[in-house]
């Protein structure tokens, strides 16, 4: 457990240096050590490549929704890991908006089981993007340093759905 904590704070302090925060114990005290990657009790649950997930067993997961060519609507398209109350860590070519001009993600949600469900348990919640943060070394055609961060425009409330 403190390994994979240990790899995303040394990832998290690459990409907030870049940003422009440069204090590495202010970025680990971002850090929610106490409670990252702890699975709280089962709500319900749903099957999954065969495999039984439970509503909760997964509270740091964040599905990403971008905005769509021709409507005002948004469709998921990308994921990516809750570490702090604000922040979310994914891959970057969920970020680089080189690709094309819409490759950016708006929302993110949080405290969801099923996307294509309204009926699966207690109401996710949606929060917009701030902005993003590409590695400051991400190099596509060598596939180098392919994380990035979404800063949240809020910041969540920790839940049993909801957390690192």
């Amino acid at each position: 457990m403190r390994d994979w904590l240990n790899i995303v704070s040394t990832m998290m302090f690459l990409v907030l240096v870049a940003a422009g925060e440069s204090d590495r114990d202010v970025i680990l005290n971002k850090l929610p050590g106490d409670i990252c990657g702890t699975r709280p009790r089962i709500l319900d649950s749903k099957t999954l490549a065969g495999s039984r997930v439970q509503l909760g067993e997964y509270p740091w997961i964040a599905a990403l929704f971008y905005p769509t060519y021709n409507s005002n609507s948004t469709q998921y398209r990308c994921t990516g890991s809750l570490i702090t109350d604000q922040y979310v860590l994914t891959a970057a070519y969920c970020l680089d908006s080189a690709k094309t001009p819409i490759n950016k993600p708006t929302t993110v949600r949080l405290g969801e089981l099923d996307l294509e469900s309204s009926t699966d348990g207690p109401t996710p919640i949606d929060v917009e993007v701030e902005k993003v943060i590409l590695h400051p070394g991400y190099n596509e055609s060598i596939n180098t340093n392919v994380i990035g961060l979404i800063k949240l425009k809020r910041k969540v409330e920790f839940n049993d759905l909801v957390r690192p």
